[in-house]
């Protein structure tokens, strides 16, 4: 039995597919130009700043002009679904259509490419120095844990820092106030950008955290009662 395909989904998607596939001829035939393009607008000397240059670039690879509406279109439909490419899409695109050919190209895009634009897209809505990665790892000093900490800017530069057990709670509060402190200036939709599974999260380690320390207190006072 063959996976159903989310309708909404279908809904959302098929006018992208469609403008894409009347360009999907060229697309085919250019194939070699069109990966130039992005492998030029995103990996080369001269770095697009934003997606929509893509467009642009697409545009010239194609030998169309970026003046043809509807190929605009299609181009943003390319980047579009690229960028979003999964099994559904892949299932709605062989609905409409779509040649063998055209989904090799869009998947080999994905593969390739799908880093790059997110770096892209970070770096305009968040900043150059927006973080991709940390990594931790604990350590013993003096007899006191130390928690020495990678983080990854931008998925190229490395900065590192240390914290101790306590100060570590510092700077999660710090963090945790900070985000308090933006809904209180800009209303509760604020916090609508927040996922609520990471909230759980927090609250299920900071559990753990208590639940240990009564443990140690509990430990404590029987000690104490025993001396």
């Amino acid at each position: 039995m063959e996976d159903e395909i989310d309708e909404e989904l279908e809904e959302l998607v098929m006018p992208r597919v469609e403008s894409l596939l009347k360009y999907e001829g060229v697309i085919v035939d250019r194939r070699e130009q069109l990966i130039h393009a992005f492998e030029s607008s995103l990996k080369g000397d001269n770095t697009i700043s934003e997606t929509a240059e893509l467009s642009t670039q697409i545009a010239v690879a194609l030998r169309q002009t970026d003046e043809d509406e509807e190929f605009q279109n299609a181009a943003n439909a390319l980047i579009s679904i690229f960028r979003n490419l999964n099994p559904d899409i892949l299932r709605i695109l062989q609905k409409a259509g779509a040649s063998d050919e055209l989904i090799e190209i869009l998947i080999a895009l994905r593969m390739d490419y799908r880093l790059d634009i997110e770096r892209l897209n970070n770096q305009k809505n968040i900043g150059q120095n927006w973080w991709s990665t940390i990594n931790t790892e604990i350590a013993i000093r003096s007899d006191q844990v130390i928690f020495n900490h990678e983080i990854v800017l931008d998925m190229d530069d490395v900065v590192e820092f240390s914290t101790s057990f306590d100060n570590s709670t510092i700077l999660v509060n710090h963090l945790l106030r900070r985000m308090a402190d933006v809904i209180d200036m800009f209303g509760d939709e604020s916090a609508g950008q927040i996922d609520e599974a990471h909230l759980e999260v927090i609250e299920e380690n900071i559990e753990r955290i208590r639940d240990a320390q009564e443990r140690l207190e509990q430990k404590e006072d029987e000690e104490n009662v025993n001396t």
